[in-house]
C-alpha cells in the first residue's frame, strides 16, 4: 500500500471514531449490586403521651435494620429500636384551676422497644442519582414496654402500664452512597401505638375515653453497610 494510501486510511479511521466518543454521555445514575445491608442508627422520637397524660414522653431511639432487596424496586426490612424514655406518674386528683390534668407526682423510667417489619419502595429502584437513594416504606410490628414499676408508690388502679401493643408505621428516607458499600441515611417515621388510660381515671371522669391510639414522630439518622 502506497504512503499516500496508508494516510488517506488513518485520517479516514480517526474522522470515524470522534462521533463515537462524543455519543458517551455520563449518566447520573448507578446500579446497586449488593442484596442486603445492616444499618446502625439513632436519633430523636416525639410521643403523644395519652388521654390523662401519662405515658411515655419523647426523648431518645436507637437500634438495628436489617434489609433485602427482593425485586426491583422492593425491599423487605426488620427494625429493632429501643427507646429509654420517662413518663410522669400522677394521681387522681385535679390540678389547682386546671380541669384538664391531673396532679403530677414525680416521673418514672418507661422503656419501650419496638419491632416492626416493613416493605420498603425506593424511588428510583435498584440504583441511586447522584449518590442518593429516596424510598416510602410501609410496616407493621408491635411495641413492648420494658422497664419495672418504679417512680412514686400510687394504687393498682392508678398505675399507668405500657404492656404490649400492636404498631403500624409509615415513613420516607433517603440515603447517600458515600461509596458502593457503605450509605449515610436520614429517616423519618410515622408510629402509631395504643395506650390505656389507668381504671381509676376512668371513675373519677366518666368523660374520659379507655384508650387511644398515640401518634408518635421519629427522626433519625444512620449509618448503613451494604453486602
Amino acid at each position: 500500500m502506497s504512503p499516500v494510501r496508508q494516510f488517506i486510511l488513518v485520517a479516514a479511521l480517526a474522522l470515524a471514531g470522534v462521533p463515537a466518543a462524543a455519543q458517551r454521555i455520563s449518566s447520573p445514575y448507578r446500579y446497586i449490586d449488593s442484596k442486603q445491608y445492616v444499618v446502625l442508627f439513632g436519633g430523636r422520637v416525639r410521643t403523644q403521651t395519652g388521654i390523662v397524660a401519662v405515658g411515655p414522653e419523647s426523648g431518645n431511639i436507637f437500634g438495628a435494620q436489617f434489609g433485602y432487596r427482593a425485586s426491583g424496586p422492593i425491599v423487605l426490612e426488620a427494625t429493632l429500636g429501643y427507646m429509654p424514655l420517662k413518663r410522669v406518674v400522677r394521681d387522681t386528683t385535679r390540678q389547682v384551676g386546671d380541669t384538664a390534668n391531673f396532679h403530677p407526682l414525680g416521673t418514672a423510667n418507661q422503656g419501650v422497644l419496638l419491632a416492626t417489619a416493613s416493605i420498603r419502595f425506593d424511588i428510583t429502584g435498584p440504583r441511586t442519582w447522584h449518590g442518593f437513594q429516596p424510598y416510602g416504606l410501609l410496616g407493621a410490628g408491635g411495641a413492648f414496654g420494658t422497664t419495672g414499676q418504679n417512680g412514686p408508690a400510687v394504687p393498682s388502679d392508678v398505675r399507668f402500664s405500657f404492656g404490649t401493643s400492636f404498631a403500624a408505621q409509615a415513613g420516607a428516607g433517603i440515603e447517600w452512597y458515600a461509596t458502593r458499600r457503605l450509605g449515610l441515611r436520614l429517616d423519618g417515621r410515622g408510629t402509631l401505638w395504643k395506650l390505656h388510660t389507668p381504671s381509676a381515671f376512668l371513675l373519677r371522669a366518666v368523660n374520659l375515653q379507655q384508650s387511644i391510639w398515640a401518634q408518635n414522630l421519629s427522626l433519625v439518622g444512620g449509618l448503613a453497610v451494604h453486602f
